[in-house]
This record gives structure tokens, sequence and C-alpha cells, in this order.
């Protein structure tokens, strides 16, 4: 038996879902930096909280930790630009 395809309405909807969850998503971790740098500009740098997956951690090492990640792929695309022949493709 084959599945019926999908319709468009299917598609548009996705999208709209995957949209409203990127966005959610991107709220929700600038929020995150907003505390921290709260945080730490109010002396409570060094205080511990707990993830979603119960990891402990720190408002500092949030902060290293989103720095990291930026310069890491600041660098890699920088290198993947350079090293490679890339072409950006206009649809």
């Amino acid at each position: 038996m084959t599945k019926p395809p999908l319709t468009e309405l299917h598609h548009r909807l996705l999208k709209i879902g995957l949209i409203l969850a990127g966005v959610a998503a991107f709220g929700a971790l600038l929020t995150m930096i907003v505390i921290s740098i709260k945080k730490i500009q109010s002396g409570h740098g060094m205080d511990t909280y707990y993830s979603v997956w119960m990891v402990k951690d720190n408002w500092i090492g949030f902060i290293v930790f989103i720095g990291v990640t930026v310069i890491s792929l600041s660098v890699d695309t920088i290198i993947s630009f350079v090293i490679t022949d890339v072409r950006i493709v206009k649809l």
C-alpha cells in the first residue's frame, strides 16, 4: 500500500510549525543569555543552577559556552569559505 501524498495544506502547516518552533527556541536562548548577564552583573555569576537534563552549571560557565560556540562556528564558516570553493546559488 502506498501512502497518500501530503497536500499543500500539510506543507504549509509544517513550515509554520517549524518557523514558530525556531523563533521560540531563539527567544528562549536570548532570555537565558539576558538572565545570565544580569546575574553576573549583580555578583551572582557563580550561583549554580540545574539544567533540564539535571546538569549542574553556573552562569559564567553558560556565557563562556555561548562565546566558545559562537567563535567556533565563526571560525568554521571562515575556514569553509577559504578552503573550499563555495558559491552561493541563487534560486
